[in-house]
């Protein structure tokens, strides 16, 4: 089983990443933007620990709430990226930035975020519940506020010549937050890119 064995290293590594310029003379510029290569969610599932036999199924709003809600996100890593980093972004514009949609932020804005890589045994589907998630096998606290670009690394990326299941899930203690994930003029959400160092 592949772990992050070098995970907590590795979220040092988050304030080198390369981040996107953003305009000191333009107020409304976007926080990030997506690059080439950047990898969407396969699909996005909630869970609920208060109603843990509960499917939600695959969804195109994540939803996280206080102790309770948290969501998953599936990615799809290319193959052949074993030289590189894999990260994980975190997009999240004001509001008054979005053209398409709208989220909801609601407390203090922390969030833990836990990784797990598809293996024979973890597995994350559409019919996943609370009671049959995978556990992840490496968590980070991350503070998310509007305006912003959060990026932490998730160690290196899968040597492989197939695609790599990445599974994410995003949960809070103090926080409700639901979103539409999309990459529109200003992308917004969780993203998963490949740095080579």
């Amino acid at each position: 089983m592949k772990l992050f064995s070098a995970f907590p290293f590795l979220l040092t590594l988050a304030t080198a990443l390369p981040q996107p310029e953003i305009s000191a003379i333009d107020p409304k510029a976007c926080p990030g933007q997506l690059h080439k290569g950047d990898v969407a969610p396969l699909y996005i599932i909630p869970v609920s620990l208060k109603e843990p036999r509960k499917v939600f199924g695959s969804v195109f709003k994540p939803l996280v709430s206080p102790r309770d809600v948290c969501t998953w996100f599936a990615f799809d890593v290319p193959p052949d990226k074993g030289d590189s980093i894999c990260a994980l972004h975190f997009l999240l514009p004001l509001e008054s930035q979005l053209t398409s949609s709208s989220y909801s932020l609601k407390g203090s804005g922390n969030f833990t975020f836990g990784a797990v890589w598809q293996t024979a045994s973890t597995n994350l589907t559409p019919q996943t519940s609370w009671e049959t998630q995978p556990q992840p096998t490496i968590q980070a606290t991350q503070a998310l506020s509007p305006g912003g670009l959060f990026a932490f690394s998730v160690g290196s990326c899968p040597a492989s010549s197939v695609f790599s299941r990445l599974f994410v899930r995003m949960c809070s203690e103090d926080t409700n937050f639901e979103y539409f994930q999309n990459n529109d003029q200003c992308p917004i959400g969780l993203w998963v890119s490949m740095y080579k160092f």
